[in-house]
């Protein structure tokens, strides 16, 4: 209900109020005809006189009634970063559920890449908090923006070649949405830079399950199996990536190599 005089709203009972918002009203009544909440006056005069520090505009600023924990509860909307509408309540409510889940998330992450927190540097442990409170303020709400923002940091890392830190936030990504083929083929080339081929081997299998036609997912399979030793499957994947990439050149160099070890095995052999 927006820039009126003397409304009056009347429900049957508080439950089936939902939720009321008014802009620029003037003497807004709002009535229970089972008398669950009795009657109620709203609207700009009180809303002024019960918020005395703030400055209410008659045209834009918008408050919400509803029921909250059994009572009537009137609260201001605010708006996120990204016009999210809200209430300073829900965003508090938000933000400390958001970091608990953030940190579980980033705990889970260590636990699995087997990195404890007393490794980190004080500067990445700044770096992680800063990070936090900037998704919190980015209204990342969804698991899916939430996978994409920690995807971002992720390439951050890895550009600034701090590739376990990197890690890390591709596998927090990767806890938030297992769906995107690309962060787990971002972890096994950070997997790679790390030495951990096996790690690499995995991720690179579960990229290209996932989108068979990714190139680099089957480029980095055949750089894991090399440093595995495998060279005969290398050869096969790397063969393959050229396949979907005849131009790879990194491909083709990286095939030479899984070629010429896989004849020196034979021969050994």
């Amino acid at each position: 209900v927006d820039l009126c005089q003397g409304l009056e709203v009347s429900y049957g009972g508080k439950h089936q109020m939902g939720s009321l918002v008014q802009a620029g009203m003037h003497n807004l009544n709002v009535k229970f005809r089972d008398q669950s909440l009795g009657t109620f006056e709203t609207g700009l005069e009180q809303l002024r006189a019960a918020n005395p520090t703030d400055t209410i505009n008659d045209d834009t600023d918008q408050y919400i009634s509803r029921i909250v924990n059994g009572s009537l509860l009137t609260e201001r909307i605010v708006r996120l970063a990204n016009d999210y509408p809200t209430t300073a309540r829900e965003k508090n409510e938000f933000d400390e559920q958001s970091k608990k889940k953030s940190e579980a998330i980033e705990k889970m992450a260590r636990d699995m890449l087997n990195i404890k927190s007393e490794d980190l540097s004080e500067a990445d442990k700044q770096r992680l908090l800063a990070a936090t409170s900037q998704q919190v303020e980015d209204g990342q709400s969804s698991d899916e923006a939430r996978a994409k923002f920690k995807k971002d940091q992720g390439n951050a890392s890895f550009k600034a070649q701090d590739f376990t830190q990197a890690a890390v936030f591709y596998t927090e990504s990767i806890l938030l949405n297992d769906k995107d083929h690309t962060v787990y083929s971002n972890r096994a080339a950070c997997f790679l830079k790390l030495g951990q081929a096996q790690k690499a081997l995995q991720d690179a299998d579960k990229c290209v399950a996932l989108n068979p036609e990714f190139v680099k997912g089957h480029f980095r399979r055949g750089v894991a199996l090399i440093a595995l030793e495998k060279y005969e499957e290398g050869a096969k994947a790397l063969s393959h990536t050229l396949e979907l990439d005849p131009k790879n050149s990194e491909a083709k160099a990286s095939l030479q190599v899984a070629q010429m070890k896989a004849a020196r095995a034979r021969q050994q052999s």
